[in-house]
């Protein structure tokens, strides 16, 4: 029984933070939304898995070297100007110290990955 609530709480988990990655896209990430969204809970880590990220025209744009730096660069701003929103809405879902999140985009497979660091209250 157990075991059957830890892995609903986790589930749980997981939703509301692919939730809240979604409406973070939606609303300051030029309105993009990903296609599928896996999240990973990881001890003091999250890791969410963002595929079809770019829509027609980034990708579009995306097929020359110039066209990428431009994709990267609008990409890398809106999410620095805004990831203390995530950071905040994430912290609040999962009732956990977010301490910083970090990203990176692949234009040839159109995937964003997200990293939730947590503040870590072990000791090693």
């Amino acid at each position: 029984m157990m075991r059957n609530e830890t892995l609903q709480q986790q589930e749980a988990l997981e939703e509301a933070v692919r939730k809240a990655v979604c409406r973070f896209e939606l609303e300051f990430m030029a309105g993009s939304f990903a296609e599928r969204i896996r999240v990973l809970v990881a001890f003091d880590m999250i890791i969410v898995r963002s595929q079809g990220v770019l829509p027609a025209a980034e990708q579009q744009l995306a097929r020359t070297e110039e066209g990428q730096a431009l994709v990267k660069l609008l990409y890398r701003t809106l999410f620095t100007q805004q990831r203390h929103i995530l950071l905040h809405e994430v912290a609040a879902v999962t009732g956990m110290e977010a301490i910083d999140v970090l990203t990176d985009f692949s234009l040839s497979t159109g995937e964003q990955v997200m990293v939730f660091l947590f503040a870590s209250h072990h000791e090693n």
